[in-house]
């Protein structure tokens, strides 16, 4: 039987092909890696995309059924592909919809191609330039994705949020790393500028499609902040290059719709801020405005004689009330 001869088969006749080794005892092969069959002929395949597949035979318990054992060789352990190692990362077998002569092409990863995994496939787009060595991209800003086509967001309004994720040590943290590209620097938004002081990113509330919006300040608005939104009541006039108003005689505020008063009777008074050098301290200046002239009482005269504004003592709503003699 099988390959014994001679008058009393005695004799081992085998002869094992592409390094396979003769066991002269038992008169068989232990073929080299990548080889099967009885005198390691054969290339090592599975014929079925069933071998570790489910449904299929999910499981090599399985490999007890001849059925199974006849058709999925190489993944019940009858021969194993061949130790040519697999570049990059790659692999050999294990991938049931590579059967038949594919069953031990390389499994390669990421964007590597080849025999042996080591081409490199990858297309940036967008501005984005590829790393050979790696086989990745780094994305121009705006951009993110393996191939740069996805736009730089956030996914979560979580992102730099409290409560959320306010600090960038939870970046180490997969769930966070995934929902937050642009807080946590996977990529960034893209270089145009924002006028008149914007800035993109940085705002939770900001995520998704509109994560690299441009934040702008006071009141600019548009895509880019150049369109003044400004509206100034009560006879004030809108300065267009600076997007602020320029207030009427007793009138304050961004849109001057505040009376203008001080808020505090330590206005000019002594003790308390009796010089207007003090005013280039913000909190003197934010409770007097109209002592340090960030507004002007009405021009409605006081007759005889009286002037209006400069008596600490009248503060608050009685800020511009007429001083009589």
């Amino acid at each position: 039987v099988g390959r014994w001869a001679g008058p009393t088969c005695e004799e081992c006749t085998i002869d094992c092909k592409n390094g396979g080794v003769a066991d002269m005892t038992s008169c068989t092969c232990t073929c080299a890696p990548g080889w099967d069959g009885e005198t390691c002929e054969e290339p090592c395949q599975n014929r079925s995309p069933l071998c570790g597949e489910s449904p299929g035979w999910p499981t090599l318990d399985l490999c007890s059924n001849s059925g199974v054992l006849d058709n999925c060789h190489q993944w019940c352990g009858q021969c194993s592909c061949t130790s040519e190692p697999c570049a990059h990362g790659g692999t050999r077998g294990g991938v049931p919809s590579n059967y038949g002569e594919h069953t031990c092409d390389c499994n390669c990863v990421g964007r590597w191609a080849g025999p042996t995994c080591e081409e490199c496939t990858i297309d940036c787009k967008n501005g984005g330039v590829a790393d050979m060595t790696s086989c990745t991209c780094t994305c121009a800003p705006g951009w993110d994705g393996e191939t740069c086509e996805e736009p730089c967001q956030n996914r979560s309004p979580l992102c730099g949020e409290s409560p959320g994720w306010p600090t960038l040590d939870l970046c180490s943290n997969s769930g966070v790393l995934d929902n937050c590209h642009q807080w946590c620097g996977q990529c960034s938004c893209t270089s145009e500028p924002c006028a008149h002081g914007g800035t993109r990113g940085g705002v939770p509330s900001n995520y998704g499609e509109h994560t690299c919006d441009c934040n702008c300040v006071g009141r600019w608005a548009g895509p880019t902040c150049e369109e003044c939104t400004i509206g100034c009541k009560n006879g004030g006039v809108a300065d267009m290059t600076s997007c602020t108003c320029t207030c009427a005689a007793g009138w304050d505020g961004e849109t001057c719709e505040e009376p203008c008063q001080n808020q505090s009777p330590l206005c000019g008074e002594s003790p308390g801020w009796p010089t207007l050098d003090l005013c280039s301290n913000s909190g003197v200046q934010t409770n007097c405005h109209q002592w340090c002239g960030q507004c002007s009482c009405t021009s409605e005269p006081c007759a005889h004689g009286g002037t209006r504004g400069g008596v600490p003592s009248n503060y608050g709503e009685h800020t511009c009330d007429c001083n009589c003699v």
